[in-house]
């Protein structure tokens, strides 16, 4: 397995993030960062840009005065099989307990943090986590391969270029 969300909340840009429901998915999978500031639905073109495993980057301003859609798009999130979501504190600074509870249930972790961390930074530091682990993990292979299998002399030399 590849980074989890507790591993993005190691990163120093997070340090004063704080974790509003859904702790018991902190070994969700992340794959790859998602940005978006306007609801994804399924009827949507822009569903298909959705995939398991993003981490979605969010201000929720569009939710913030409407428990229902701010619920509506944790449901989504859930459904889509994403990460966690990160969302800015500006504009929802407490969550409704009915989305806590549903996060809670589904194991769905929910960060706040700070509308002083850059999206861009943040972006930039958890694409770089996720690049970094995958190169780790190509490089456990072909040390594995050199190891464990009957390579010829050129498969051997190609992998110790590597």
């Amino acid at each position: 397995m590849g980074i989890q969300v507790r591993d993005v909340l190691t990163l120093d840009l997070l340090a004063d993030a704080k974790l509003v429901a859904g702790k018991a998915g902190l070994d969700r999978e992340v794959l790859r960062v998602n940005f978006t500031d306007c609801p994804l639905w399924e009827s949507d073109p822009g569903y298909s840009l959705v995939q398991k495993g993003d981490v979605y980057i969010l201000s929720l301003y569009i939710q913030s005065q409407n428990e229902k859609e701010l619920y509506d798009l944790i449901k989504f999130y859930i459904q889509t099989g994403s990460a966690c979501c990160i969302a800015l504190d500006t504009y929802v600074k407490d969550f409704p307990d009915s989305v806590k509870r549903l996060a809670d249930k589904y194991k769905y972790p929910i960060v706040s943090i700070s509308d002083k961390i850059p999206y861009a930074s943040l972006i930039q530091k958890i694409t770089n986590l996720i690049m970094t682990e995958q190169l780790d993990m190509y490089t456990e292979v072909k040390l594995h391969t050199l190891l464990h299998e009957q390579l010829s002399p050129q498969e051997q030399q190609d992998t110790w270029s590597y």
